[in-house]
């Protein structure tokens, strides 16, 4: 995918990240995810596979070091890199962030192994209305994603998630937004932040009967 193919308006990612797992203390990862667990950003689309919960704290650095910034939170070793945390305080996880140059090989995509933790229930984000500009990376009307997972889909714009990322956990976990209608009380929408390419996108909680 080159920068011409991806650039939707809120700029270009010149540089590729790696975030990869480097400290796991005990009682180990909900997720599955291990020591040497790597994971490639090179444009606007998620991590396939990471953790949610990591990827909210994680996100704001990728994006700086895919733009050139300076590395927030850097290690002990100078190696231009940032440490970050995972924010379950009982687990502590540590990832690093570190910019990749444009020769380097990419990393092998980190799988988690072994159980994952999951919540009461999945949610299907929907693309519901599509303006006349094409949307960079192709998304049309009727498009779907399912996360039934602590884990990040595959293929969803990072921009357009993290618009609505945080209406995610209250619909997966059975809450109710107080005060909206009976009939609204399992959605939830909201747009895609790029000028001209305001996609709209449904989330709906989904019932076990539905998750199959």
């Amino acid at each position: 995918m080159t920068q011409q193919q991806y650039d939707c308006g809120l700029g270009l990612a010149p540089f590729r990240v790696v975030i990869t797992l480097v400290v796991q203390p005990a009682p180990g990862c909900t997720q599955g995810h291990r020591v040497g667990d790597t994971w490639i950003v090179d444009g606007p689309q998620l991590p396939e596979d990471l953790c949610v919960s990591a990827w909210d704290v994680l996100r704001s650095t990728v994006v700086a070091q895919m733009q050139g910034g300076p590395a927030p939170f850097p290690g002990d070793d100078d190696d231009g890199a940032s440490y970050l945390s995972c924010p379950d305080f009982r687990r502590r996880l540590q990832f690093r962030v570190r910019r990749l140059d444009n020769d380097a090989v990419a990393a092998p995509v980190g799988k988690p192994k072994g159980k994952r933790w999951t919540r009461p229930h999945a949610v299907k984000i929907t693309c519901i209305e599509a303006p006349q500009k094409p949307c960079p990376l192709g998304y049309r009307v009727g498009q779907e994603w399912l996360v039934d997972r602590e884990v990040t889909p595959a293929g969803m714009c990072l921009w357009a998630w993290d618009c609505f990322a945080w209406g995610l956990h209250p619909l997966s976990t059975g809450a109710v937004y107080p005060g909206r209608p009976s009939e609204m009380r399992d959605t939830f929408r909201r747009n895609c932040p790029s000028p001209g390419h305001e996609l709209v996108f449904e989330l709906k909680r989904q019932y076990p009967a539905q998750r199959s």
